[in-house]
């Protein structure tokens, strides 16, 4: 069971990909493997989105202590959340912190940015 942390006084969710979804994410769509985006998407990502807008809470993202990401996962979780929601209102509410891969928060934006 996720054990996500919530810090009532600052409002926050923080939420570690590695401690509560998988240290192995994986491809793009559930039939294509284990531990995909489009599961995270729809298990974890999106329901807590919505917990935080309905709770007027931010979430912040830990990157960290997974094997890596690709960039079928980032798109087609990140990059998902943002079309279905619209890229400024959920960049508003969420936040990411990486210290292994400091790249990776410019990668996801990269992905949740609409492309003309």
């Amino acid at each position: 069971m996720t054990q996500i942390m919530i810090h009532q006084m600052e409002q926050i969710i923080k939420f570690s990909i590695a401690n509560e979804y998988s240290k192995y994410p994986g491809p793009r769509k559930e039939f294509q493997g284990k531990n995909s985006a489009e599961k995270f998407y729809s298990d974890f990502l999106k329901p807590l989105y919505l917990r935080a807008i309905s709770n007027n809470q931010d979430i912040v993202v830990d990157l960290d202590g997974t094997v890596g990401y690709s960039s079928a996962f980032l798109d087609g979780s990140f990059g998902e959340l943002a079309r279905e929601y619209g890229y400024e209102i959920v960049r508003k509410r969420l936040e990411f912190i990486s210290e292994d891969e400091p790249f990776l928060i410019d990668e996801i934006d990269y992905y949740m940015k609409p492309k003309k």
